[in-house]
């Protein structure tokens, strides 16, 4: 079983103030069980213990079984990048879940996908100190996800993206932890005026591109262009300072633009262009990668 990495397209942040996000599972990034460990493989034990230590927990996995095919050689090999916002430890977490629940539910409705979320937020909370449970969950069902506060729901991508339209996603070079970013951006939201303005431009800029993803109606690209002027004005501290010039460039060009793709401060930024390939993009030090709004790698 192959467990995929995640993209968040649309919602990072802005999810906390009430808006949508749109989340799909990713293939050209992924993880899966493997026997011989090597040496360099991460030690997963410590991730053991907390899961036995917590009893509800303990109750759904077989932690015993977990621990003994860990000490036996068995690894999690995956590709996904730690720190970039791709879901490295949410693909480790949807893997022990199917492999090692005693009773994995495979959710149909909206309201087993909150049950399987509510466990995976715990399971992933060991590596982040708290999780929303997104990353793991998109992991799992492996399918395109719709979350809107602690709602969850399938979604429906269009069946081909338009063909002047691509997507695709640009290495920074910077991992980066997402937790203290997040708590700079809700110090920010304390201050009412800022708040404002992110509901004023942002909020409605999000919705408009969420559903115009989900719908493949005319007009995406200049949604996304104006989510990408928004988090330029109003996130200049998630946007790397090598990325800069970069964006800035962006803002003026008429067939691409560039967004963050999760928390910023390095990772994967999100691009789309109009009428041209990605690849004939000039971004200077930062490779790309193509794909399809789907989640295949292209």
């Amino acid at each position: 079983m192959v467990y995929n990495a995640k993209i968040l397209l649309f919602g990072e942040y802005t999810v906390i103030q009430g808006s949508p996000a749109l989340a799909i599972p990713f293939s050209g990034f992924s993880g899966r069980w493997r026997t011989n460990r090597p040496a360099e493989a991460p030690d997963l034990l410590p991730f053991v213990q907390y899961l036995t230590g917590i009893d509800f927990l303990n109750a759904t996995l077989d932690t015993a079984g977990l621990e003994a095919f860990l000490r036996s050689g068995g690894y999690f090999d995956s590709t996904i990048p730690t720190g970039y916002g791709a879901g490295s430890s949410g693909a480790l977490v949807a893997a022990v879940y199917d492999r090692f629940a005693h009773s994995a539910i495979k959710p149909a409705t909206p309201e087993e996908l909150g049950a399987v979320r509510a466990v995976l937020a715990e399971m992933e909370s060991f590596f982040h100190g708290s999780s929303s449970g997104a990353d793991p969950l998109v992991s799992y069902v492996n399918r395109p996800l719709l979350f809107r506060g602690n709602e969850v729901s399938f979604a429906d991508m269009p069946g081909d993206a338009a063909a002047e339209e691509a997507f695709f996603l640009l290495d920074t070079g910077i991992a980066r932890q997402t937790g203290p970013l997040v708590k700079r951006y809700l110090e920010g939201c304390r201050d009412e005026g800022y708040d404002g303005r992110i509901r004023e431009q942002l909020l409605p800029a999000v919705g408009a591109a969420i559903r115009l993803m989900l719908s493949g109606g005319p007009g995406l690209f200049d949604a996304f262009k104006t989510v990408s002027r928004a988090q330029w004005a109003l996130m200049p501290d998630m946007i790397p300072p090598a990325c800069r010039a970069l964006w800035a460039a962006s803002l003026d060009a008429t067939g691409w633009g560039i967004k963050l793709c999760g928390a910023g401060g390095g990772g994967f930024l999100l691009g789309m262009t109009r009428g041209i390939q990605p690849r004939e993009l000039d971004t200077g030090p930062f490779s790309i990668l193509p794909f399809h709004p789907a989640g295949h790698k292209i």
